[in-house]
């Protein structure tokens, strides 16, 4: 495969093939003219060491290189409960691939892990927390560039959430998900459903129902950390029975609209029905 570029970076030297390469050597304008005594150094200089170069470069022949197949494409992150999925297009001739994660979008990025496939799943993210990731490939000990950024944000799990120290709830006590701690009448789980502080006693997380035309709308927000770990139902009815469900999808669809956000998605729900009244309210589950 041919040379397409080349840059140096201190010691070490990284070439751009123009297609993937399974070859063990690499040849740079090897000629009779080369001594042969700096086999380990390339110089671009028309002098070096008292040799000239015929062709404006000392010519040498590297041997058993590892040459890094191509960067995997592609890269997918799909959060899920207290983890996230990651899938890309595998690489050429790649026998494995490093797996980087980064808080902030853009890196630095650590490995984190290794995978054999073009899968591999982050079990080690806290819920509610955006992570960032690139994949690269490896062979023969050399590693191919980065592939694209990816990013999500994982859901949690209600015990995760309320075991946080954030949360300041203290277990056994206080931390179950029908106790009200702050006395605002919002239980844990509903405060874990709509990002609010279980133990500072606050109505801002109170969804709002209002007229639009001859229906109405019910709005909430939605913390992105219970958006896979609850089932949330939205009930409306003109009397105090014989409700009618409408379940919340992750994306929305239908009469439920939603608006991707962070930390909370924004989550509207039209009722068509006319009626001078209308009780509405939101069930949520583990």
């Amino acid at each position: 495969a041919g040379v397409t570029s080349g840059t140096v970076t201190g010691k070490i030297v990284r070439l751009q093939l123009a297609a993937a390469s399974s070859a063990a050597q690499i040849t740079y304008l090897k000629g009779s003219a080369w001594n042969g005594v700096h086999s380990n150094l390339l110089l671009a200089a028309d002098r070096f060491d008292g040799f000239t170069a015929t062709e404006g470069i000392a010519a040498l022949t590297f041997a058993d290189v590892p040459i890094a197949p191509p960067a995997p494409t592609v890269l997918i992150a799909t959060p899920g409960s207290g983890q996230i999925a990651l899938s890309w297009t595998g690489s050429p001739l790649a026998t494995g691939y490093n797996v980087k994660r980064s808080l902030t979008t853009g890196g630095p990025y650590a490995i984190i892990g290794t995978a054999g496939t073009a899968a591999y799943t982050d079990a080690t993210v806290v819920g509610g927390t955006p992570c960032y990731y690139v994949v690269s490939a490896t062979r023969s000990g050399a590693e191919s560039l980065d592939s694209n950024e990816a990013g999500a944000t994982p859901s949690s799990t209600y015990a995760a959430w309320a075991a946080a120290p954030a949360q300041g709830l203290t277990p056994g006590l206080n931390d179950a998900p029908t106790d009200d701690p702050d006395f605002d009448r919002f239980p844990n789980l509903l405060e874990f459903a709509l990002g609010g502080a279980p133990t500072v006693s606050s109505q801002s997380i109170q969804p709002v129902l209002t007229r639009d035309g001859g229906g109405w709308v019910f709005e909430y927000d939605r913390s992105d950390a219970s958006k896979l770990a609850t089932t949330q139902v939205v009930e409306y009815g003109s009397a105090l029975a014989g409700w009618t469900p409408v379940p919340i999808p992750p994306a929305g669809g239908g009469i439920v609209t939603i608006t991707p956000g962070s930390p909370s998605d924004r989550v509207k729900v039209a009722i068509p029905t006319p009626g001078p009244r209308m009780f509405v309210r939101l069930k949520v589950t583990e």
